[in-house]
């Protein structure tokens, strides 16, 4: 007796489970006459930010990379190429070695802010010219606590170039302002 209620029970809840289901599916059919059939294909990442924060792939998260050297040392950089490199940076990673950093590549020169928001460690900024040349310093910038108290860095020349290295790396080096860098950088085109 006590067997059948139980597979009277499951077979209820693979019924409720399938009608759930085919109701989903009609229900998203429904909603395709509305709208664009472009939002299937960014709802993912659109539900991805409301509950948890951005849907990465391992293509998002891949970056060219260039050696950047000054006064006898180098580090690896990863080059943020795009407006969405550029946009995400740094942030959410959970450490940076003293060999590595981020090169932010910009378009034309300009005055360029950058914040700490979503940082998990302090780092050294560097803009630079077009010949590499540090016009701007802000060194051991840390984290914000909240993005309503996360100051904007700005300089107050144009750089063509952005890099950020771990904290210290200035002192360390001895990098001051008109210090020259040197990389190169992929053919992009």
């Amino acid at each position: 007796m006590a067997r059948s209620k139980l597979l009277s029970v499951v077979g209820l809840l693979l019924v409720g489970t399938v009608a759930a289901a085919a109701a989903a599916a009609a229900a998203v059919l429904h909603f395709s006459t509305f709208v664009p059939s472009n939002v299937f294909s960014i709802m993912p990442n659109m539900l991805g930010n409301f509950f948890s924060g951005p849907i990465y792939t391992a293509a998002q998260d891949q970056y060219m990379k260039t050696t950047v050297a000054v006064k006898n040392t180098t580090i690896v950089a990863d080059l943020a190429l795009t407006p969405d490199q550029q946009s995400k940076g740094l942030s959410g990673r959970e450490k940076l070695s003293e060999n590595q950093g981020m090169l932010f590549v910009m378009k034309t020169p300009g005055m360029y802010g950058f914040w700490m928001k979503e940082m998990k460690f302090p780092l050294d900024i560097f803009w630079l010219d077009r010949t590499g040349k540090v016009v701007y310093i802000k060194e051991n910038l840390q984290p914000c606590l909240t993005t309503l108290n996360c100051p904007t860095f700005t300089p107050d020349m144009n750089s063509l170039y952005v890099l950020e290295t771990v904290a210290g790396f200035a002192h360390k080096y001895g990098i001051a302002k008109s210090t020259n860098f040197s990389f190169q950088l992929p053919n992009t085109q």
